[in-house]
């Protein structure tokens, strides 16, 4: 089921840049390197940032110095000049950083096009997280609490980076847990399908994939 999410995640990442060409991209927090071989494959020039050795040696078993970077670097922090890239891309990030401003603009100063993000949000079934936090946890086993957010709040914190928002994916309607729990790729499908075909996952879905452009 975890590569089944990779997958829909991957198609979404690429049919949202796929508008900006070919780019330099810097994978924020990408040391898992979950993303990185479809960035490639999609014709991107691909920095992965990660915050120690760990990361680069699973980013090393995947691809050679010379075909993807490593930057070893705090994720507020960036040692990179305005504009290093064209675009930023952090998954999975907004959700458990301590100052989700403070790092959407470190990842907007160094991108020259664009940012990609995701979050969940609270427009979903996110909204009652607190209550099946126990619930998401006892599926998960390592599950991390959590910040969700308001769409508008995160268009906002785009704004006061100069960025708005150009398109957004919403990944799933039905929790992520659930779909951890019966641990079926062709049971996930069924039960996203109805959502999908009657509008409710692109109203109610979460995670939220969020490009914002200059």
């Amino acid at each position: 089921i975890g590569a089944w999410f990779l997958a829909r995640q991957a198609a979404a990442v690429r049919t949202l840049l796929a508008p900006l060409g070919p780019c330099r991209v810097l994978e924020v927090g990408g040391g898992h390197a979950q993303l990185t071989a479809s960035l490639v494959e999609a014709g991107h020039t691909v920095v992965v940032q990660g915050s120690d050795a760990s990361g680069e040696a699973r980013v090393r078993r995947l691809f050679p110095a010379e075909r993807v970077a490593y930057l070893e670097a705090p994720l507020d922090r960036l040692p990179l000049p305005d504009g290093a890239f064209d675009v930023v891309v952090t998954i999975r990030m907004m959700a458990h950083v301590e100052h989700p401003v403070t790092f959407f603009a470190e990842c907007a100063r160094v991108a020259s096009r664009g940012v990609l993000v995701d979050y969940p949000s609270k427009r979903s079934v996110n909204v009652l997280a607190d209550l099946l936090y126990d619930v998401k946890r006892g599926i998960e086993k390592d599950t991390r609490a959590y910040r969700t957010f308001d769409d508008r709040a995160v268009d906002a914190i785009a704004t006061a980076a100069g960025l708005h928002r150009a398109g957004c994916v919403r990944q799933f309607f039905w929790p992520m847990a659930l779909h951890r729990a019966h641990k079926s790729p062709a049971a996930a499908a069924v039960l996203e399908s109805p959502a999908r075909a009657l509008g409710l996952a692109r109203l109610f879905g979460s995670p939220v994939l969020a490009l914002y452009r200059q």
